[in-house]
């Protein structure tokens, strides 16, 4: 089974679906991308990849023309519709969006690292399908694992670590679920474009894809984006390596 389907499955837990319910604000990022766009977002089509139960939802459906949110998991899906049951809430798996037309999204996000979750080749072929149902000149927004982070990979007394209750309390729970963490520790993989890392999401059950921003825009521009803007996790808008954001913001548009 491929890192990818590990992850999939994950994200049909009940107990990782309550998780999300819990609706948090949009990130500092997120603010720094969308608002200065807000007239355009006014009248445009967006699609929203990897909503969970629909943070995103609350924060952007009610900014643009036409707002379609999906995600992979079904029972997310079920979470999100309920709590936002006039938003059109859709099952949909980023690695094939046949559902949709070409060129009929003004905007595409896919938030929170979800991304991530895919392998290299998964990713691939996201990044084609967002291309397609993108318009030329159309946004497209993502977050994703920073490999240039400090901490990457480091299990929380690892490495230069700040002591005090949230580091005692991490490394309880990696303790706790060490049997997923030397599963999953062997799976890891590092290839000079990406690495594929066991880090401490849902209790170290996840391999999850982090690429350096310099490469990540390298990979963007070969699958035919352009005018890429890169974000630290603060919403800081940066050209320079981040060893402090464990994740980057992105903002493209299709060429």
């Amino acid at each position: 089974m491929a890192p990818s389907d590990d992850n999939q499955r994950i994200y049909e837990d009940t107990g990782v679906i309550d998780i999300y319910r819990t609706i948090a604000p949009p990130q500092q990022a997120e603010r720094n991308m969308f608002e200065p766009l807000s007239d355009e977002l006014r009248t445009g089509r967006l699609l929203d990849i990897g909503i969970g139960a629909g943070r995103t939802t609350a924060y952007l459906a009610p900014k643009v023309g036409h707002y379609v949110g999906v995600d992979y998991s079904h029972g997310l899906v079920r979470a999100a519709a309920q709590l936002y049951p006039d938003s059109d809430i859709r099952w949909c798996d980023a690695r094939d969006m046949s559902q949709f037309e070409d060129a009929s999204f003004d905007f595409v996000n896919f938030s929170f690292n979800g991304l991530d979750s895919l392998d290299h080749d998964g990713r691939r072929q996201v990044l084609a399908e967002v291309h397609r149902v993108l318009r030329p000149g159309g946004h497209w927004m993502f977050s994703s694992h920073n490999r240039d982070y400090v901490r990457r990979g480091m299990l929380p007394w690892q490495g230069r670590f700040k002591p005090g209750r949230v580091m005692l309390r991490k490394s309880a729970e990696a303790l706790r679920h060490h049997r997923n963490w030397r599963h999953l520790r062997k799976e890891q993989v590092e290839t000079p474009e990406y690495a594929l890392v066991n880090d401490e999401a849902h209790h170290y059950s996840l391999l999850h894809y982090y690429i350096s921003p310099t490469v990540q825009v390298a990979q963007l521009e070969a699958a035919g984006f352009t005018d890429v803007r890169v974000y630290d996790q603060w919403g800081t808008e940066t050209a320079e390596p981040s060893p402090a954001s464990i994740w980057m913001y992105y903002d493209s548009r299709r060429a």
